[in-house]
């Protein structure tokens, strides 16, 4: 309008024609019909869903109906109260856990021309795997949106660190815990998912871990913590739940605080992009 002018803006707004009416999934109703409930209760007018002006989009009397009760994470009758006891547990687990320590390795020749050189040691998790704060995450995660129930079967997919300590959260609580995992991965973290009651799946690629893992938990009518998709659901980056920002708060009294290089082992990625962020 401000190129046109608004007489002419008027004029081709006017001589618009009227654009189909859009029909959404079922997967969106509820989130559209809670929106509009909000908008009408608080004398608000819903301009969009989802970008799409609602004067494109079908009136919520033309919605599909939607019944909450069908969602695969809808707790049944007397979930919840296993399920609170479950978050309190894991909760506890974490209470009694310390931050893993962050040395300074002393290496005078470097220190006397300003290069100090730390060491981060993941291993004195309770399952030494650095992922371990990523698990508890993620069973959170799927405890608070009731994905995860008394008789629950959890599947990862996984190079096997994340795997471990899920394997440790799974025994915690009592349920059964598949590890989906290429035959590469190495006999060690194959013995330590087996230690805590894990159950070692293995593939011929890393390529087909993913969809062996949805098969399993479909089949299983279990939840598939499905770790890259969901981790930054599970954890905030910014937030004091992963590793990046345990490295940044044990370095505030440092004399350089702020390290010049991070250097990571190479792994599925994980760990060095929370840290760049």
């Amino acid at each position: 309008c401000h190129k046109l002018g608004w007489a002419e803006c008027g004029r081709n707004i006017q001589a618009k024609p009227a654009a189909p009416a859009r029909r959404i999934s079922r997967k969106n109703a509820v989130k559209v019909q809670a929106v509009a409930s909000i908008a009408n209760k608080n004398n608000a007018h819903l301009m969009t869903i989802d970008g799409v002006p609602t004067s494109d989009v079908q009136s919520a009397s033309q919605l599909p109906s939607v019944n909450p009760t069908e969602s695969v994470c809808r707790p049944k009758s007397g979930d919840s109260a296993w399920i609170r006891e479950a978050i309190l547990a894991i909760r506890a687990d974490a209470h009694r856990s310390a931050d893993t320590h962050l040395f300074k390795v002393p290496l005078p020749a470097f220190s006397k021309h300003g290069v100090d050189f730390y060491l981060k040691d993941e291993s004195s998790h309770p399952t030494g795997s650095l992922k371990h704060r990523l698990a508890r995450s993620l069973f959170m995660y799927g405890l608070v949106n009731h994905c995860i129930k008394q008789d629950t079967l959890l599947v990862e997919a996984s190079s096997g660190s994340t795997a471990v300590s899920e394997a440790y959260f799974a025994r915690k609580l009592g349920l059964r815990f598949t590890a989906v995992m290429a035959s590469t991965v190495s006999e060690e973290k194959i013995k330590a998912i087996e230690f805590y009651g894990g159950r070692c799946h293995l593939v011929e690629s890393t390529s087909m871990i993913y969809s062996e893992a949805e098969r399993i938990a479909a089949d299983g009518n279990g939840f598939f913590f499905n770790q890259f998709k969901n981790a930054e659901r599970a954890t905030d980056w910014r937030g004091n739940n992963n590793i990046a920002q345990t490295i940044f708060t044990q370095m505030e009294r440092e004399r350089f605080p702020e390290p010049a290089w991070v250097v990571v082992s190479a792994g599925t990625g994980g760990t060095s992009a929370t840290i760049g962020r």
